[in-house]
């Protein structure tokens, strides 16, 4: 399965109000916050629909998701008849990242293409400065100190640079690379085979057409060395599965090195896009441009189609 996260330019003032890049991800936990009685309201219409709604969490699978679930609400696990039920999803959302994604229950799984096809906006922070082999705080950062860049450019120079970026290079339809670190199989084998296997320059990465309805830059904001460092064990050490989390994390001890008190600028961004768009490659290749390099520090999905982030289920 393909692994996505994945009109116009906001022309309005940036706010210009500093924060680190932990009081961003703060504010985006307040939003997916449920009072206990909504949540009891989501819990009551969640177990009685084909579709369902729910907030994946950071550094969860979506396959780790719904077993939770059927954990919790065995009613998930088995019908009436105690036969096994089938749970999909439609739209993967990587470790992390997380948001609205969709699953869906026995025969409604034969929808599956209707959901995926379904266009979706984001809310995103793109670090300036570094770079990782997936486009995600869950890669490698290179060995080479002089993958360490500071970006040559003022808050509103980055601004400018940004807003003419947007609509020269990114608004429309566009051909996206698939990142090396996707499901998107070469030769038989998926990218991120080739890529652990230190082969993806031995094979020509697929592309797929994409839409960019609308990408807008909240704020900028900046983060220190130390909390990068920070957030980044902390979201890692909780991922379970083989996503190379120690040789990541001890990468990231030999980054901390280079620096602890050099800040970079955090972008915080919205988007709306097509089916198929991923978020990580759009933060690359931004990045690229801008002459620094990006990573995508937090990602998270706000809504596919009608279904959205206020209205998802969240497991306590």
């Amino acid at each position: 399965m393909k692994r996505n996260a994945d009109d116009r330019i906001d022309k309005g003032p940036t706010k210009k109000k500093k924060k680190t890049g932990q009081q961003s991800e703060t504010k985006n936990e307040k939003q997916i916050e449920l009072s206990s009685e909504k949540q009891s309201e989501k819990q009551l219409s969640f177990l009685d629909t084909k579709v369902l709604n729910v907030y994946k969490p950071i550094s969860t699978t979506p396959y780790q998701l719904i077993q939770q679930l059927k954990a919790r609400y065995p009613q998930l696990d088995k019908d009436e008849n105690n036969e096994a039920r089938k749970i999909g999803y439609a739209g993967r959302l990587d470790p992390m990242a997380h948001g609205v994604l969709l699953l869906l229950l026995d025969e409604e799984n034969k929808n599956r293409k209707k959901y995926e096809f379904l266009s979706k906006s984001y809310q995103f922070q793109l670090l300036l400065g570094l770079e990782t082999d997936t486009y995600d705080l869950l890669g490698l950062v290179p060995q080479s100190k002089t993958s360490f860049s500071d970006l040559n450019l003022s808050e509103s120079e980055l601004e400018q640079k940004t807003r003419e970026l947007f609509a020269k290079e990114f608004l429309g339809e566009k051909n996206q690379k698939y990142p090396p670190y996707s499901s998107a199989r070469v030769n038989g084998k998926p990218m991120y085979y080739w890529s652990r296997e230190n082969k993806i320059h031995e094979i020509d990465a697929p592309a797929k057409k994409i839409c960019i309805f609308k990408i807008e830059l909240e704020k900028i904001e900046r983060i220190f060395m130390k909390d990068l460092y920070i957030l980044a064990v902390e979201r890692i050490s909780r991922v379970v599965g083989d996503f190379r989390q120690k040789a990541i994390m001890d990468r990231w001890g030999e980054v901390l090195a280079w620096g602890e008190d050099f800040s970079f600028y955090l972008l915080v961004l919205k988007m709306e896009v097509s089916h198929g768009a991923y978020v990580r490659s759009v933060g690359n290749e931004l990045g690229s441009m801008l002459g620094c390099g990006g990573v995508v520090v937090d990602l998270l999905r706000c809504r596919v189609g009608d279904y959205c982030l206020d209205d998802a289920f969240k497991l306590d």
